[in-house]
């Protein structure tokens, strides 16, 4: 079986459009909301919450 080479002219338009994707994606800013749901201070401050949150309701629970 022989391999595949593609052509330079088929690689250099395929990177020109990768390129332009890229560019175009960088320009772009993502909403607030989910630089925050990515941040890793946001999230342990979120496990922390639930914590407190579950150790403050478990009398509740019990009673």
């Amino acid at each position: 079986m022989t391999e595949f080479e593609p052509s330079n002219e088929f690689v250099s338009n395929v990177m020109k459009r990768v390129f332009a994707c890229e560019a175009g994606l960088a320009e772009c800013r993502r909403p607030l909301r989910e630089r925050l749901y990515a941040s890793r201070p946001f999230r342990y401050l979120m496990v922390h919450c639930g914590a407190l949150f579950g150790v403050l309701s478990l009398p509740a629970t019990c009673l």
